[in-house]
């Protein structure tokens, strides 16, 4: 069973690679463009990437009238991005 586990994993890890260097290349162009190192540039745009689906979904939720789901979204992305 723990050999199945560790194979699973593995074949998981490989997509996820396989499927983000796609993106290297063009983000690298990019921050050549502008003069960054691309781990600096990585550090600026992580935030906005991660934060947008909940800024997205809290406003999609107050149209809907659910104020207490948008609410309790943004709080708890707050809270998360500070541990």
């Amino acid at each position: 069973m723990r050999r199945r586990k560790t194979t699973h994993h593995t074949r998981a890890t490989t997509r996820i690679d396989l499927r983000r260097r796609p993106l290297l290349p063009p983000f690298v162009r990019f921050a050549a463009l502008t003069h960054l190192d691309p781990g600096v540039l990585s550090l600026i745009i992580s935030p906005f990437a991660t934060e947008l689906p909940e800024k997205y979904n809290s406003v999609v939720w107050i149209r809907q009238g659910k104020d207490h789901l948008a609410f309790a979204n943004i709080s708890g992305a707050m809270v998360f991005q500070s541990c």
